[in-house]
């Protein structure tokens, strides 16, 4: 999946620092869950290529990862929740309805800092590429319009600058 954000600042590790405009929230498909919104994420810029604050440019995000950081984030934690349920049920079987709950919600926990250490140790491996630059800091075009999902379900990779 491409999606197309502005560069913020470029970072000596070799990351840049992007983000999405404010007009483009309005626009994405993925508005309702996004994560990210007026704030600022890294993105790894294997090809090099210069950049400068203020470059609108296309983020590859592959959609394997992405389903799969959602199940982590998502999935692990809901699982858990019976699994404490029934954990508290066969511990303590005397045990009322509310202790069960509570356990399940402690399952819940469990679920958000298995994947809280999962991303983490692997944070790197996760992190959007650069793929090419749509517009430069300097050109005269309103860099903001082309800011926004346009691009959503383009799985071709983009012509490179």
């Amino acid at each position: 999946m491409y999606e197309h954000v502005i560069v913020e600042s470029v970072n000596r590790d070799g990351t840049v620092s992007v983000g999405c405009d404010a007009k483009a929230c309005g626009n994405c498909s993925g508005n309702m869950f996004c994560n990210v919104k007026h704030r600022t994420f890294p993105a790894k810029n294997p090809q090099r290529i210069p950049l400068v604050p203020g470059d609108v440019v296309e983020v590859f995000l592959p959609p394997g990862k992405t389903v799969f950081s959602t199940f982590m984030t998502l999935m692990v934690p809901l699982a858990l929740f019976p699994a404490g349920y029934f954990v508290a049920s066969a511990l303590a079987p005397q045990a009322g309805e509310l202790v069960k709950f509570f356990a399940g919600i402690g399952g819940v926990m469990v679920g958000f800092l298995i994947a809280w250490a999962f991303f983490r140790k692997r944070k790197n491996s996760y992190i959007p590429v650069i793929a090419s630059v749509v517009a430069d800091a300097s050109s005269e075009s309103d860099a903001s319009a082309c800011v926004g999902c346009s691009s959503e379900g383009n799985d071709d990779p983009p012509a490179s600058r």
